[in-house]
């Protein structure tokens, strides 16, 4: 069971609090490196090419890539090694500070895999994504200082395939699909941080079976929706009410 409240208001702390600090040393991203700068001059660089960072060793695969975070006050190492011979895959996380101190790590349970593509930063919180090897029946999970909170229970969903979260942390939304009557059909799905009440759309189009295939999604702080499908606009507000359906063409 979730405690909305207590989480709300972390997220509120983590978010909002910052945004009023000056830090002294910020991390950039510039493709394969990072940067770190200290009153406007670079003092370290860390990079995912050559070296240790990326290399093949007989049966197994390793390579790591980095994110940051929107205030380039934290960022986090994705690490994964893959055996060939065994199809098995390691996966782990580590959360750093822009001064470089290593705050914390996790690693995947085995038979599942850290999803990098999923997996995002927001200031000191890492919104983890983890799936089976062939990136079905995805978990997500809220991470603040090696606090976690489930948000997605395995097997709830066959496929995560974007989300997106309102500027205040209060509203979450995301693109799932799940099968339905011998197809896989999508589904925009939103939870309420603070109450944990959530709604569920399915969507009517089967956009597996076209060829325009993305969804574009956005929450707002009073957690309205707005799904986009090509020049297709669903608003819902934040009790999945479709409020609004409207065209337009760009």
């Amino acid at each position: 069971m979730i405690n909305c409240e207590s989480t709300l208001k972390l997220l509120c702390k983590i978010f909002i609090i910052p945004t009023l600090l000056i830090a002294n040393t910020l991390v950039f991203q510039q493709g394969d490196t990072l940067k770190f700068f200290n009153d406007n001059k670079v003092v370290d660089k860390w990079t995912t090419i050559g070296g240790d960072t990326n290399f093949q060793y007989n049966d197994a695969y390793y390579t790591r890539k980095f994110k940051v975070s929107a205030d380039s006050s934290h960022f986090f190492i994705y690490e994964e090694r893959r055996h060939k011979s065994t199809d098995s895959v390691f996966t782990k996380i580590s959360l750093y500070n822009a001064e470089q101190e290593k705050l914390w790590e996790i690693s995947a349970d085995p038979g599942t895999k850290i999803s990098y593509h999923l997996s995002n930063i927001y200031t000191n919180t890492i919104i983890l994504v983890t799936t089976d090897n062939d990136y079905n029946n995805p978990t997500l999970e809220i991470i603040t200082n090696k606090e976690k909170t489930l948000l997605i229970k395995k097997d709830r969903w066959h496929r995560i395939i974007n989300y997106a979260i309102s500027p205040n942390m209060h509203y979450f939304v995301l693109h799932a699909k799940n099968p339905y009557k011998k197809k896989t059909w999508d589904y925009i799905h939103s939870i309420d941080l603070k109450t944990h009440k959530s709604w569920t759309y399915l969507f009517p189009i089967c956009v597996s079976c076209k060829r325009f295939r993305i969804i574009s999604l956005e929450v707002k702080n009073d957690g309205t929706v707005e799904v986009v499908y090509k020049y297709q606009h669903r608003v819902f507000d934040k009790t999945g009410k479709l409020i609004d359906i409207y065209f337009k063409f760009e």
